[in-house]
């Protein structure tokens, strides 16, 4: 399984990558490309943007944090599937895979371009921020790893629950 989300990782950041690189070579400098479009309505647009923040612009300029942070964060995942990937429910391999896909996918950004982490997907539909293919990686993972930490919980309260009210039996 590991070597699986290895290879998963590999994948997904080479999808961000390829992604990135065909946005800065067909979309820089020019306009929103309507990409899906129902009747008159925009549904997706495809919009260059460099951004040098964190989600919907916040904390703009600050490289150096976002590098160490995610960096960081990264490891900590990294470790944690490692070493616990074996008596983990799939599932949570999954969204953390997905995170750390993602992760990595804006940290070369981060790092290779100067602190502009490239988005293009634009949601014509609603006034939404632009973002990545790494994005989408990470809020889907986290999107996991939220309900498997809500429902786990639950599960486990669930046979506590069970294992208090279970009569003992008694030998006579």
């Amino acid at each position: 399984m590991l070597i699986v989300c290895l290879a998963a990782v590999a994948v997904l950041v080479g999808i961000d990558q390829i992604t990135k690189a065909w946005a800065v070579g067909n979309l820089a400098g020019g306009d929103a490309v309507n990409f899906i479009k129902i009747g008159g309505a925009e549904i997706i647009n495809l919009t260059y943007v460099e951004n040098n923040g964190a989600v919907f612009g916040i904390l703009r300029g600050q490289r150096v944090l976002f590098i160490v942070l995610t960096a960081v964060l990264l490891a900590v995942c990294c470790v944690y599937v490692a070493k616990t990937y074996k008596k983990n429910p799939k599932i949570l391999t999954v969204g953390l895979t997905l995170i750390v896909s993602g992760g990595i996918g804006n940290l070369i950004d981060r790092i290779f371009r100067s602190g502009l982490v490239v988005d293009f997907i634009d949601f014509g539909f609603v006034n939404f921020y632009t973002f990545n293919f790494a994005d989408c990686c990470v809020v889907v993972g986290t999107i996991i790893l939220s309900a498997v930490i809500l429902f786990s919980k639950e599960e486990e309260t669930a046979k506590t629950a069970k294992k208090v009210r279970k009569p003992k039996k008694v030998k006579s």
